[in-house]
């Protein structure tokens, strides 16, 4: 098995011959069909199964010496549910055979394992702020639903929201001065900790199904995802705000913000959704299993 995921992804998913994995590139030959195929348009090529089975089925490795952050000072843990979540489904991963994977991925390039960036999670969470917002009735309900998260964490002085926004966003004080590099937040990768799918296997495959024609059958979409019941942390280095607003708050913030709206790549069919437990009462499997 591969040591390294995401190079098996990008890198060794169009080799010729796939068990010289351990060989000098210059060694190595590419599939010449891969070549032909791209430059034909070809689609009757088929994919080495084994390679997506290697991914489909690979352990998820304990990398958490590596991706743990010495130097955060908040963090929290969130779950997957179903279907799972997407990462990196922007990028290209398409040759034209049968049976691959034919949307990209993202995974941290020294350990291989999916990663959301944090500059992902940082857009993500500006995205509910209102600072870029022109439309005057959706700026005013960003702001009352960022008012509303922060009146439940019982804090009475709310601030200026579009103040806050500057202040985690753009390194500006509620002065208007920029704030030292060093005391500004940062936001790092979310990555995968845990997983309680049997043999702790924690990739799928999924299909998304897109009907571009009502008279036309639709083609199917072969992916990658991560599957449910998947736990990720979250690392951020914050500081406080004012004496109300402090690092504390400011993660309650992030964290009931994705809760609420998830993240990575289709999210309006339900893709990355997160929990923080599963209630009591509800029988194991209730929520993983994309039951009401």
């Amino acid at each position: 098995m591969s040591e390294n995921l995401g190079y098996l992804f990008y890198k060794q998913y169009y080799w010729k011959d796939n068990k010289t994995k351990n060989q000098p590139l210059p060694e190595i030959e590419i599939d010449i069909r891969s070549l032909q195929s791209i430059m034909s348009g070809r689609k009757d090529c088929k994919m080495n199964s084994e390679i997506n089975e290697e991914l489909i089925n690979a352990k998820l490795p304990d990398y958490d010496h590596l991706l743990s952050c010495k130097v955060h000072n908040q963090s929290f843990e969130l779950t997957t549910i179903y279907p799972g979540l997407l990462i990196g489904s922007g990028y290209i991963h398409e040759a034209g055979f049968e049976n691959e994977f034919k949307i990209g991925f993202h995974f941290d390039y020294t350990t291989g394992i999916p990663v959301i960036p944090g500059s992902s999670i940082k857009g993500m969470l500006r995205s509910v702020f209102p600072l870029k917002e022109n439309r005057t009735e959706i700026k005013k309900s960003k702001v009352e639903y960022l008012e509303s998260i922060l009146s439940k964490l019982q804090i009475d002085c709310i601030p200026n929201i579009e103040d806050l926004e500057r202040n985690i966003f753009d390194g500006i004080d509620k002065n208007g001065k920029r704030i030292p590099v060093y005391q500004r937040d940062i936001f790092f990768e979310a990555f995968p900790i845990k997983s309680k799918k049997e043999k702790e296997i924690f990739l799928a495959e999924d299909y998304i199904t897109p009907h571009k024609d009502p008279l036309k059958n639709p083609k199917p979409i072969k992916l990658l995802k991560i599957l449910p019941d998947v736990k990720f942390r979250f690392q951020f280095r914050l500081n406080e705000f004012n004496k109300i607003i402090t690092a504390d708050v400011k993660e309650e913030l992030f964290k009931k913000i994705i809760l609420d709206l998830g993240l990575g790549a289709k999210t309006n069919v339900g893709y990355g959704a997160l929990i923080e437990r599963i209630p009591r009462g509800l029988p194991r499997g209730y929520l993983i299993e994309g039951r009401d």
